[in-house]
């Protein structure tokens, strides 16, 4: 009886190279490999040490046991009497036993797997796959040396590596495409399916971050999701407790939007090198506090900056579109920023603790994933008319924003502030009074004349930067006014800031105070100081 023929395994991605090698491929499809190899037989080959050679004496004979026997010496330098497989006979003869250049062809040339090298302009990289504490598989391109390359996989490996004019950055959750226009891209595809489901863990979650301002927060999950290419909001999530769901959201965001997604600290921001987040599409920003304000000023400019120069350590710089939207996260409420009073960008939420208790809350909002994704599709589209993020400044304020804008305030503003109103509502000057003028030499004089620090060229600072205050004649131009920070109401020649009542001072508070100082001034009149008139008692 026959015995059946040894049949060739179909191509099994999962296979070990060798093993592929050693079981597909046969002896004369080895030698084939070797241009100065003749086979005699389909178990005899020679190889002549000089090619003008016509001997027909094998070289080489394959033994029963499917290895081959090297017969004599011969042009490929193997030695005599030694017993190779096909795998060790290809990795002797033809890259000089380098295993590693052996597998790579193999892995490329013959199994037709994806070469983990890339060639962008002059630059070569390496596509490590990695994976992230959430189980999130991803690519990180790293720099690397095309010498150790040859000497990893030899130097016909370099002719496999794919190369492209440059880097680009397309992000599109929809329809990806790895390459455009002989561009590699940087985002990484979308590994979410939307599908109809419930979502009691994901609205729940929503409706504690957002709170009242719940529909805002759906319409910035939109976007997100279907307008990567869209300007955002920064998003702050402060609270000073402890279990209030801050790192709880950013994971989930995480393991949503996967290797798009990156979370760094705010030193990153100060770094030079900012490959870490110039390529992510959402970065996370954790325990937030940010003291040095030229970082709010670059904060501020690359949540709407249209490109990135990426600075990334043994690499050329190279230029791409920007598409990063910021999350903040902290435990200073109301100081992890100093805020300018008329900023449009932030979107500012205080997180309360749960009320509901679930410890497998991050679990639950990753399996509704693909429900909160068609829930998110089947929202009203987003209206870019109102502005270019989708969001209006009236939206955007809340008491949040406004208690972090009054704490960004300097210390001097506050200062005059609490001056001003107190002048204005109790000194007897100001009772018949709607306003007053002052220069900052005066109020130096009058509120700070024993405090070195303070100078009145930084009280005018203050007055025009943070008061938004102007002189009233305009610079060069002055005028006489009645300087009532003085004990004698004398006239002067200056050009002063005006200071009026109503827009200091809150109508209600204003009158409160107005019927106090009447009912003082006529009791005054009415009731003498006693013993005003009287003889003394002695």
């Amino acid at each position: 009886m026959q015995k059946d023929k040894f049949l060739k395994p179909e191509y099994d991605p999962d296979m070990n190279p060798v093993d592929f090698f050693n079981l597909t491929k046969s002896w004369s499809d080895v030698m084939k490999l070797f241009n100065r190899v003749t086979e005699i037989d389909e178990k005899n080959f020679y190889c002549p040490k000089d090619t003008r050679e016509t001997r027909k004496t094998a070289d080489f004979s394959v033994n029963g046991d499917g290895n081959i026997r090297v017969n004599s010496e011969n042009g490929l330098k193997l030695p005599v009497g030694k017993k190779f497989t096909k795998f060790m006979f290809f990795t002797r003869a033809k890259h000089k036993g380098n295993y590693k250049a052996a597998i790579s062809e193999i892995e490329h040339s013959e199994m037709n797997k994806h070469i983990p090298y890339i060639r962008v302009g002059c630059d070569y990289f390496k596509a490590i796959e990695t994976k992230d504490r959430f189980g999130i598989n991803g690519t990180d391109l790293k720099g690397w040396k095309k010498e150790e390359i040859k000497q990893d996989h030899g130097k016909d490996s370099l002719i496999h590596v794919p190369t492209y004019d440059d880097f680009c950055i397309i992000p599109d959750n929809a329809n990806y495409s790895a390459i455009h226009e002989g561009k590699y891209n940087l985002y990484h595809r979308f590994r979410h399916k939307s599908e109809k489901g419930d979502i009691p863990w994901s609205d729940y979650m929503m409706k504690h971050v957002f709170g009242d301002q719940i529909d805002l927060g759906y319409r910035l999950m939109k976007l997100y999701y279907e307008h990567p290419k869209r300007y955002a909001p920064i998003l702050v999530l402060v609270s000073r407790e402890r279990e209030t769901g801050k790192s709880t959201f950013i994971n989930w965001l995480t393991t949503l939007f996967g290797a798009n997604m990156v979370q760094i600290t705010s030193t990153d921001l100060e770094s030079s090198f900012n490959h870490i987040y110039a390529t992510a599409n959402i970065i996370a920003i954790e325990e937030t506090f940010i003291e040095k304000k030229y970082i709010v000023e670059k904060l501020k400019a690359l949540s709407t900056q249209k490109e990135i120069v990426v600075n990334q350590k043994f690499v050329s710089n190279y230029k791409i579109p920007f598409y990063g939207k910021f999350i903040l996260t902290s435990n200073n409420e109301d100081k992890f920023a100093i805020i300018d009073e008329e900023e449009v960008r932030f979107f500012i939420r205080k997180l309360k603790p749960f009320k509901k208790v679930n410890h497998e809350i991050e679990s639950d909002l990753i399996k509704e994933i693909p429900a909160f994704l068609h829930y998110l599709e089947n929202l009203p589209e987003i209206d870019f008319s109102v502005s270019r993020t989708g969001f209006t400044k009236f939206e955007l304020d809340n008491e949040n924003l406004k208690n972090v804008v009054s704490e960004s305030k300097s210390g001097l503003y506050k200062d005059l502030k609490m001056y001003i109103e107190d002048f204005m509502l109790n000194h007897p000057q100001m009772m018949d009074r709607d306003f007053f003028e002052a220069c900052a030499i005066d109020i130096k004089k009058y509120f700070f004349i024993n405090d070195n620090r303070i100078s009145h060229s930084y009280i005018s600072k203050v007055m025009k930067n943070e008061f938004k205050m102007e002189p009233e004649c305009g610079q060069g131009v002055t005028k006489r006014y009645e300087n009532v920070l003085s004990y004698d109401l004398q006239s002067k020649t200056g050009n002063p800031f005006k200071f009026v009542k109503t827009e200091w001072i809150n109508e209600q508070k204003n009158e409160e105070n107005e019927s106090f100082l009447q009912n003082a001034k006529s009791n005054l009149q009415t009731h003498p100081t006693d013993n005003q008139n009287d003889e003394l008692p002695f």
